[in-house]
């Protein structure tokens, strides 16, 4: 039974993927740390939600429970990569990470995104027969030329991701396809494990209502908040991925079952899989992490949010999606302009301290059909603020990649009272003010001097002093009417 804890659940999701247990709490807690530094919270969105609900979602904003499970998903991939290097790696290992790899590629845009993902790569599924699976789904009508554009921009993404291990084929109508594996059905049992572990975690317990009021993207929410756009485009996500609920949406819409349609691509690899389908239950595996674990990862996340809440940082490295792009030197540059590479899912800031380098923020990239949407985030600092500005791609120009630009705004300089020294300060006003009490003695004194002199001058005087009708004598004043 899988746990209801999300760090076990985590750790059973990169167990899952990476069958070593100390890789696994590696990239867990890369994943926990990914999702502490999210900068990007996209309050515009919600509005224009709230305000057009009848208008088509066209990506997804998670729930941290779904972010973290995506995290898990792409942290894992620097260390698949490393074991695929290595040479060493059993057939049914390159099955697991061919599905997450699609998930992952595709959850980002939207359900449309993965209902190609997963009937066009990952099953045989005709175009017209895609399309009648997320129109039965969506009641969402697109012509055939985007199913097939979005196919052919997954499958420039596998490539890439995937390299020499795969082979295509282009067929007598000009399509491109991966050379198959021979025997798809040994491998089905694996593929369904898969992609219920991969199945959205915010979703888990709406199959049994899916099944009393059937399946589409209306009657799945049924009861929820009509603007909630998010939750029914999650579940519409939960419906292809799933594979009992995708069971029921084909037999509903009288397709033929998933598990004749695999189409698993063939890898090319150094290492025989002999097992043919594979003997190793993961199902029956479902590892918890120890307590020491637990407090380790606790730890590990605490002392680098201590470090993140003290650092200066002289200069920042920008990288998109693991591969670096940048450097913004804090003391002499104050932006830093990226063209963005199509299909980008994740921008990464990192500073250095005196312990290395450390993750600063996290941006999620949102696209909207192969489209990079614009956002800003903003990123704190002790010693100022950088702004993360993703702006669409400018048409004047023609230019299709959006632009990147991370500026740093300095913070004006106040010296913390904390750590001056109050001695000196007091002696200083000290003397100041025995200064300025001298001053005022002597100044009165003298005043007082004058002023004696003034009165015994005017007390000494025979002559009255006449000031117009106003006579003065011996300090006093009669007034004469005339």
């Amino acid at each position: 039974m899988t746990s209801t804890d999300p760090l076990d659940k985590g750790f059973q999701l990169a167990h899952f993927i990476l069958p070593d247990r100390e890789h696994a709490v590696q990239v867990l807690t890369a994943a926990l740390e990914r999702l502490r530094t999210q900068c990007l919270r996209e309050q515009k969105r919600f509005y224009w939600r709230d305000k057009n609900p009848r208008n088509f979602i066209r990506c997804t904003t998670r729930s941290d429970l779904d972010t973290l499970q995506w995290l898990i998903l792409f942290e894992s991939e620097p260390f698949e990569r490393q074991y695929e290097r290595d040479g060493n790696q059993m057939l049914e290992h390159m099955i697991i990470r061919y599905v997450k790899y699609l998930v992952r590629i595709s959850t980002p845009a939207s359900s449309f995104y993965v209902a190609i993902a997963l009937g066009r790569l990952l099953r045989n599924y005709t175009t017209q027969e895609t399309q009648h699976i997320y129109e039965g789904l969506t009641e969402r009508y697109l012509g055939a030329d985007q199913y097939r554009r979005a196919k052919g921009s997954l499958l420039t993404k596998v490539q890439e991701r995937f390299g020499g291990l795969l082979n295509t084929i282009t067929t007598v109508r000009g399509e491109i396809k991966f050379e198959t594996l021979d025997n798809q059905a040994a491998w089905a049992a694996l593929v369904d494990e898969a992609l219920t572990q991969f199945t959205p975690w915010s979703t888990a317990g709406i199959c049994s209502h899916e099944m009393a009021v059937g399946i589409s993207a209306f009657s799945i929410t049924a009861g929820s908040n009509p603007t909630d756009q998010d939750k029914i485009e999650t579940s519409c996500c939960h419906v292809l991925i799933e594979p009992a609920c995708f069971r029921r949406l084909l037999r509903k819409l009288a397709l033929d079952a998933s598990e004749t349609r695999l189409a698993l691509p063939r890898f090319v690899m150094k290492t025989v899989d002999r097992n043919n389908g594979g003997n190793r239950k993961h199902a029956a595996n479902r590892p918890e992490l120890s307590d020491d674990e637990r407090n380790g990862i606790a730890a590990i996340l605490a002392r680098r949010d201590s470090r993140r809440r003290k650092i200066r940082p002289q200069s920042v490295t920008v990288s998109v999606d693991g591969v670096q792009y940048g450097d913004l030197d804090l003391g002499q540059t104050s932006k830093l302009q990226i063209a963005l590479p199509e299909r980008a899912t994740l921008i990464d800031i990192r500073g250095i301290d005196e312990l290395g380098e450390l993750v600063l923020a996290t941006h999620l990239i949102r696209s909207n059909q192969d489209l990079i949407k614009p956002s800003r985030s903003r990123l704190t600092l002790r010693n100022g603020r950088i702004d993360v500005d993703i702006s669409p791609p400018d048409s004047s120009s023609g230019s299709q990649r959006a632009i990147l630009s991370v500026e740093f705004r300095p913070r004006l300089f106040v010296p913390s009272l904390k750590n001056v020294s109050w001695r000196p300060l007091f002696a200083f006003t000290f003397t100041g003010l025995a200064a300025a009490l001298i001053a005022w003695t002597v100044a009165t004194s003298v005043y007082n001097r004058k002023l004696r002199q003034l009165q015994h001058t005017i007390a000494s005087t025979k002559e009255p002093l006449q000031v117009g009708n106003t006579n003065f004598n011996q300090g006093r004043a009669d007034l004469i009417l005339t």
